[in-house]
């Protein structure tokens, strides 16, 4: 049985800590969720498609977890007996709430559909604003040439074969 203190441990809770804003954890995850997201829509129903996506994320975080602590030199027991040493500190807060967001479906299926709606959204605002460009484009072309000698051509971008 370990002897070692709460403060022996301390160092992993702050290494995986910093894995969780590091581009190592971050890509991955984001990229998952922006690939998988447009499956969740607005209602709530629950969907068995969910729960697969869902299995798959919990797999993925999982295969992260154990490449960093692997890489640490660390074991899933360490992770596991430096995290309830460490309950009383704000690292510890921290990572057990993305560790729940991780676990908990009815949080990862609100987060899924949250970002589909957002990427939506910034769909239609970019969608919205090449409209206005277009729109903007066949009024100036159908003004005209501007300047003596100048010949109208017109805009092709607006045909779409």
């Amino acid at each position: 049985m370990s002897t070692e203190t709460k403060e022996d441990k301390s160092w992993l809770i702050d290494l995986i800590l910093s894995f969780f804003h590091s581009p190592e954890w971050k890509a991955p995850v984001l990229s998952f969720i922006e690939e998988k997201c447009i499956v969740f829509d607005d209602e709530e129903e629950n969907k068995l498609e969910y729960t697969v996506i869902h299995k798959e994320f919990k797999g993925l975080a999982e295969k992260l977890i154990e490449a960093m602590l692997w890489e640490l030199g660390a074991t899933s027991e360490m992770f596991g007996e430096a995290f309830e040493k460490a309950s009383s500190t704000p690292g510890y807060q921290k990572i057990s709430k993305i560790i729940e967001s991780i676990d908990n479906y009815p949080i990862f299926a609100r987060m899924m559909r949250k970002k589909n709606a957002s990427l939506n959204e910034a769909a239609f605002k970019v969608l919205h604003q090449q409209e206005n460009t277009d729109l903007n484009s066949a009024m100036d072309a159908s003004k005209g040439p501007t300047t003596p000698g100048e010949t109208a051509t017109p805009n092709l971008s607006l045909i779409h074969i």
